[in-house]
């Protein structure tokens, strides 16, 4: 019915078919968190595969626990014509959470993929997941499964096995739907097959005329942005932007009551309903839908009030222009209108809006990898002549006659055009320079495999010396006779051989007297006549032609760079240099480290031209320099003599097994060593330098690697844990910090205006205001400064002082059955024996625990504590997709610790302290028995045992081990995506151990005696 190329080779095809018998490796089925096989192509499937496919799913619940929404397993196909079946979980559609449903279906289809990829597949066969039983409707439903796998191959550029994807159905509507939006959604997708864009090309903004609109338009990547001139009320797009006020009334503010007196009063209904279910604050974006207003739907902000040189209003915007665009792309929706938010009654410089906005659009396209978006529109009323100016200079200023091609290369294939430099291996630099992997390694050309090989030869191409004679005796005879004979013609300025012995399809035979620049040119030329994608070649003309190496180096990788500029190259992916001699690996590595450092232009003034396009910061995120290992000199060599080949290998084979046992291998395969910088870097080169070890780094999975003997790889090895042990305290702190700043801002007054402080300074303020300190100390404009939290001043060295203030944010309302506090910030009140709520606790107590006496139960009342604990719920519930996150489970403890427990909650004190089988955390019980015992709930000098009664965020868990300090990942190749809290047993969990700060509420201490 359909067909489209998503990447080199990769079909999406639409087709009416049968799924219990279509011609594939592996087919998708719907299914429900028990995997029961029941909807109706589930049950289809499991009636032609016979019971061992439901037997198999049984199976894999009783192992995993129920599979949720959002993700995919894989199980045998039973009698089925398949390899597997894969099950994907979509979510059950609901009205008022039609994003998290878009979301969580996304995840289904990019796991299914995965899965696929994992398992070798080549072909796959995907029906409308979730249109069925679930019902999630039919045109998001197949928008959002096609968008999806275009994304999944738009943007990875390894290689996939998988090379033919088929939408299926029975149904025709459905088979109609999915072609229908396969040609909608590929409509705008170039070719493929054309050459890829100069980056010196200019295209100019465009000034057209719409009737009642005037447009001015400038493009970046698939992105383009559009200055509108028109009324807000009238705009045809996707989704429209509002700014409200934190009381959420749509009759304040000339934007707000045009949108509700086009859009009718159910707006303001339907606004008010949605705010009830959020702390409305400084930067809250609420959704509603359009209503009867030409848009699916209304992102209303709570934009700030510009105060001048305080950045916080800066940042607070950024942040909702941000919200916004990611909301419109996670809807799968293709365009967005932003009006002059915040320029009327809030304050905010016209140019300052102008050039904030454009730059954040700007800055936000180039890092992330947009699904649907495709369009932001500027939209300003034509009266209003002083933004519409504003704007048309931040247009002009951009483009100002170098406007930079629409086709830059996306910023996460290219990492500016020439990426940093990194060390996967010992003795293995690389860097990406465009879409090009440059690799550098010290080692025997004639064992890498690639499909060409280049031999740097004589301009007789008969050199019998060095690395060249090496070539030709390992590729064989046939290889130098061809060469022999094809170079008698004469007149070449290379010669194509096929690449015998050698593991290659062919060898380029270049002259190494020859200029090396060309020579690179004739070479890459050649991969793509024959669509070659991968070359390696040696250090040209350094061996008999007595080149000057850094000027090889250097002509190389212009050769590749000015290739890729020219559009030549589409087929090559990887160009790998090997060098035979050690101190030449040096001479390279210096020429990618100059390169990485300049981050040059690749033509004089394009660097200006993207600087003046995209301003500040740059449109390609530069990484912070990766760690370059440097390379072990010491080494020891060998020399084998002996009378035959056997005996040489046996020689040989005996040293390395005795290096093998000296040498002991230590890998760590941690997500914080993406966190390491430049101090972390410095350690690890040299722990290499002081020890008798090596060091590999691979940052894609991430992991170290280390090498060494005993002592000095025990000595690395705690080095190591050590840094990546403060690296996670650090993101842990970092996230706490981001919750605090939700409820709490500690501001200073300089110039007579208050600035807020930055989150991790807030979170010291604040965690030094609960201990009751007197005094800590805070930098300010990195200058030290020591905080008096009763007098609340700040005073540097000098004696010079600043105002302090603690501000109280919105806050989470507390239960409704809480004792009045009478303003203070905690308190504990004592239930009566009795009354309905002390019978509840003292019940579920006295399941297990009934030869025990309970001598009172006390509620706990800590409404900071409760805030935390309230919208970490919130944030699981929405990542997990529902909310069967919590359950009320037992700790035990001694008396000592309940003052702290009562005030602070469990924070990272309590990890381990008692128990660590299952983790180091802090552990709670199902059973009351488990936590009385008098190892987790000691006496005091009275007898008296004490428990708390705890709301805990379990959510998604599984089980644990001892040596956990986090959960870990649900799936190794998403490391990112944790496990909540982990268990003794995932089908009959006894206790849960949590990693996390307020992720647990102390609601009841239960003091009981024998």
């Amino acid at each position: 019915v359909s067909r489209v190329e998503l990447a080199p080779g990769v079909w999406l095809m639409v087709q009416q078919g049968d799924l219990t018998r279509f011609p594939v490796e592996v087919v998708v089925s719907t299914a429900n968190e028990d995997l029961q096989l029941c909807s109706s192509l589930a049950a289809a499937l499991s009636k032609a595969a016979g019971p061992e496919l439901q037997e198999d799913c049984d199976q894999i619940v009783k192992t995993r626990g129920k599979v949720p929404p959002g993700s995919a397993v894989i199980s045998k196909a039973g009698k089925l014509p398949y390899r597997h079946v894969i099950h994907a979980v979509g979510p059950k559609w609901k009205d008022d959470e039609d994003l998290k449903c878009m979301l969580l279906l996304k995840r289904a289809v990019e796991e299914t993929l995965r899965l696929a990829e994992t398992h070798q597949c080549r072909s796959i066969a995907i029906p409308a997941i979730g249109s069925g039983a679930r019902g999630f409707p039919l045109a998001r439903c197949v928008k959002v499964i096609i968008l999806a796998i275009k994304k999944n191959f738009q943007f990875k550029q390894d290689g996939h096995t998988l090379k033919e994807i088929y939408l299926v159905d029975t149904a025709e509507k459905t088979v109609q739907a999915f072609a229908e939006t396969v040609k909608t959604v590929f409509e705008s997708v170039p070719s493929r097959t054309g050459p890829l864009p100069g980056l010196s090309q200019a295209v100019q903004p465009v000034l057209t005329n719409v009737p009642g609109n005037r447009q001015i338009s400038l493009s970046q990547g698939n992105l383009r942005l559009l200055l509108v001139e028109g009324d807000v009320q009238n705009a045809t797009v996707d989704v429209l932007v509002n700014s409200i006020p934190m009381n959420l009334r749509l009759n304040t503010g000339l934007l707000s009551q045009a949108l509700v007196t086009k859009a009718g009063p159910k707006l303001q209904e339907e606004l008010d309903r949605v705010g009830q279910a959020v702390v409305v604050g400084m930067g809250t974006v609420l959704r509603t839908s359009g209503h009867n207003l030409h848009c699916q739907n209304v992102l209303h902000v709570v934009a700030p009030k510009w105060r001048d040189g305080c950045t916080s209003s800066h940042k607070v915007m950024r942040d909702i222009i941000r919200k916004c665009l990611e909301i419109t792309d996670n809807l799968f929706l293709r365009s967005i209108a932003f009006p002059a938010i915040g320029t009327g009654n809030l304050g905010f410089p016209k140019t300052v809006f102008a050039e904030l906005i454009i730059s954040e659009v700007l800055n936000f396209s180039s890092k992330i990898q947009l699904t649907a978006l495709q369009e932001v529109q500027f939209l300003l009323h034509p009266s209003d002549h002083e933004t519409i100016q504003a704007f048309s200079d931040e247009f002009a200023r951009r483009t100002n006659g170098n406007f930079v091609s629409a086709k830059v290369p996306k910023a996460e294939d290219t990492q500016g055009f020439r990426g940093a430099m990194s060390s996967p291996n010992v003795d293995v630099h690389e860097m990406k320079i465009g879409p090009i992997t440059f690799q550098v390694a010290f080692g025997d050309i004639t064992k890498e495999e690639a499909d060409v090989i280049v031999n740097s030869t004589s301009k007789a191409f008969n050199l019998k010396a060095g690395v060249s004679r090496a070539i030709l005796e390992c590729a064989g005879q046939n290889v130098e006779m061809a060469c022999s004979r094809l170079a008698e013609k004469g007149n070449n300025d290379y010669i194509v051989t096929e690449g015998g012995l050698l593991r290659c399809k062919i060898i380029v035979h270049v002259t190494g007297g020859s200029d090396v620049k060309q020579s690179i040119f004739f070479v890459l030329q050649e991969c793509e006549k024959r669509k070659y994608s991968s070359v390696c070649l040696p250090a040209i003309g350094t061996g008999n032609a007595q080149k000057d190496p850094e000027e090889v180096a250097n002509a190389m990788i212009d050769a590749i760079e000015d290739s890729i500029q020219n559009g030549m190259l589409q087929s090559v992916k990887k160009v790998k240099v090997v060098i035979f001699l050690p101190h030449l690996l040096d001479v390279f590595c210096d020429s990618m480290k100059k390169r990485e450092a300049s981050l040059a232009s690749l033509q004089p003034s394009l660097r200006s031209k993207l600087t003046s396009f995209m301003k500040s910061p740059s449109p390609f995120p530069q990484k912070q320099n990766p760690l370059v290992l440097k390379k072990k000199t010491e080494s020891a060599s060998f020399q084998v003599c002996g009378e035959s080949e056997k005996c040489i290998k046996n020689v040989v084979s005996w040293i390395q097994d005795l290096i093998t046992k000296e040498l002991c291998p230590y890998t760590n395969e941690d997500e914080c060593i993406k966190d390491f910088n430049e101090k972390e870097y410095q350690k690890l080169n040299e722990l290499q330098e002081n020890l008798n070890i090596a060091i590999c780094l691979d940052y894609k999975r991430p992991l170290i690697e280390v090498f060494g003997i005993g002592k000095d790889l025990t000595q690395a090895r705690n080095a190591i844990e050590e840094m990546i042990k403060g690296m996670r305290l650090a993101k842990e702190q970092k996230s706490q910090a981001e919750l605090i700043g939700e409820f709490i801002e500690w501001q200073y007054c300089k110039n007579s205006t208050f600035q807020s402080f930055d989150k991790i300074t807030n979170l010291q303020l604040e965690t030094a205001w609960k201990a009751k300190k007197r005094k800590t100390v805070v930098k300010i404009n990195h200058q030290s400064y020591t905080v008096d939290l009763t007098s609340h001043t700040a005073t540097d060295a000098k004696g010079h002082s600043l105002l302090v203030q603690r501000l109280m944010k919105s806050e989470v309302k507390t239960p409704e059955h809480w004792n009045d506090m009478k303003q203070q910030d905690f308190c504990v009140v004592e239930l009566q024996p009795g009354h309905a709520e002390y019978n509840t606790v003292a019940s579920k107590f006295n399941q297990t625990c009934s030869h025990f006496y309970i001598e009172k139960i006390e509620r706990i009342q800590n409404p900071d504590l409760w805030n935390y604990y309230q919208t970490r719920k919130k944030t699981m519930d929405t990542k997990n997709g529902h909310k069967n996150n919590e359950k009320q489970l037992f700790h035990g403890t001694d008396a000592d610790s309940v003052p702290h427990v009562n005030r602070n909650g469990f924070n990272r004190s309590y990890a381990g302290k008692n128990a660590v089988a299952y983790g180091k955390g802090t552990y709670f019980a199902v059973d009351a028995c488990y936590s009385a015992n008098d190892t987790y709930s000691r006496p005091d000098s009275r007898g008296r045992k004490h428990m708390y009664y705890v709301r805990v965020l379990t959510g998604n868990y599984t089980r644990g081990n001892h040596s956990l300090i986090v959960p870990p990942p649900k799936n190794p190749v998403n490391p990112t995506d944790l496990y909540d809290t982990v268990t003794d047993c995932v089908q009959n969990p006894r206790l849960f151990v949590v990693f996390y700060d307020y992720q647990a509420y102390p609601e009841y201490l239960i003091t009981f005696t024998n």
